[in-house]
């Protein structure tokens, strides 16, 4: 029997960390709840979510694949839109919420719900005529980011549709706009100057949640302390960060938007189009503002995405498919190490 061992030379670990396995972020119960509460939140609103929703209308019995479905709002949306849709999800928190709004919407009998991994899927070869990743490769350690997508082109028809959602501009300190930039950054270190050094996953999360101004950053271990990601060149692919999002602070994985590229071109998909939006004029992000009772957008919204929204295509008899090589077989190849820098061994058990 053979042991798949992969690691990233160079990757770090978060120390202390039990919010990371093997299958991605563990959210937990309280931030499956404040995730489902919030969804994207006011930004996703306006600069992600139009961005794909198109993608979930008049599908006319298409069959659609919702991988990290969290708590299913766009399976409850494609289903409503004629789409036979499966759901999937590997946290237990997050497939409970699913199962609650999907009854809610009594969508049970249009919705196949399943608990499992993202990079395995249960789902045969050519099964989809559209798939949909919503910021799920965030959450996922770097081998599970490459088998996510190579479980997506396995399971894409011939010529089918996926499209994927990631953070954007990580290095950004998106506000609600309530608060200067000067007295963002002044709370953000005040934050940052009570925890400890290597502080407990469960305090870090406590604190981030004091910065209720800040819609969205990023931070991550620098000799043992948390720190703000202000320029994305100071950590790698895969390696583990925080995210403070509205009304929740979770840990997730970085990856640039040329590893995403990197990963479609590696696995022979067509990429059609990617979207990075934003407010072009301070006049514009005002007149927004003005339409919204709670949440504002910040001026940091200006010239900086937070969301890239790639949609892709499968192209034929390419790398995913099931008839020229598994998973397995091209994670202990050549080609993969060279192109993903990964040392790939065999353990007999």
């Amino acid at each position: 029997m053979f042991k798949v061992i992969l690691s990233l030379m160079g990757f770090v670990n978060l120390v202390g960390s039990n919010f990371h396995t093997q299958y991605g972020t563990e959210y937990g119960q309280k931030a499956a709840e404040a995730y489902a509460e919030s969804n994207h939140g006011p930004d996703g609103a306006l600069f992600l979510d139009p961005y794909f929703k198109p993608m979930l209308e008049n599908l006319h019995h298409s069959k659609v694949l919702d991988a990290g479905c969290g708590a299913a709002p766009w399976s409850i949306y494609a289903a409503k839109n004629g789409g036979r849709v499966y759901a999937i999800d590997v946290q237990d928190s997050m497939v409970q919420a699913a199962k609650k709004a999907i009854s809610a919407a009594k969508m049970v009998h249009k919705i196949a719900l399943k608990k499992g991994d993202v990079g395995n899927l249960p789902y045969k070869s050519k099964f989809f005529d559209r798939e949909i990743s919503i910021c799920v490769a965030c959450n996922l350690p770097i081998e599970s980011f490459y088998k996510h997508f190579f479980e997506f082109k396995r399971t894409l028809k011939d010529d089918g549709i996926a499209v994927v959602a990631a953070p954007s501009s990580l290095d950004i300190a998106f506000s609600d706009g309530s608060k200067t930039t000067d007295e963002i950054s002044s709370h953000i270190d005040s934050v940052l100057r009570q925890l400890p050094n290597n502080p407990d996953p469960n305090l870090i999360s406590e604190r981030l949640l004091k910065l209720t101004e800040v819609l969205s950053a990023t931070f991550y271990i620098k000799n043992g302390r948390l720190v703000l990601l202000k320029n994305e060149n100071e950590i790698s692919n895969g390696q583990e960060i925080w995210r403070k999002l509205p009304k929740l602070a979770v840990p997730n994985r970085y990856y640039s938007q040329d590893y995403y590229l990197k990963c479609f071109k590696n696995l022979d998909f067509k990429v059609l189009n990617v979207d990075m939006p934003h407010f072009n004029t301070e006049e514009e992000r005002l007149e927004y503002n003005r339409t919204l009772s709670e949440s504002k957008l910040g001026p940091e919204y200006l010239a900086h995405a937070p969301f890239s929204i790639y949609r892709i295509q499968k192209n034929k008899e390419s790398v995913g498919d099931e008839k020229n090589q598994s998973i397995f077989a091209y994670l202990f190849s050549k080609n993969f190490r060279e192109k993903f820098g990964f040392i790939v061994s065999r353990q007999n058990n």
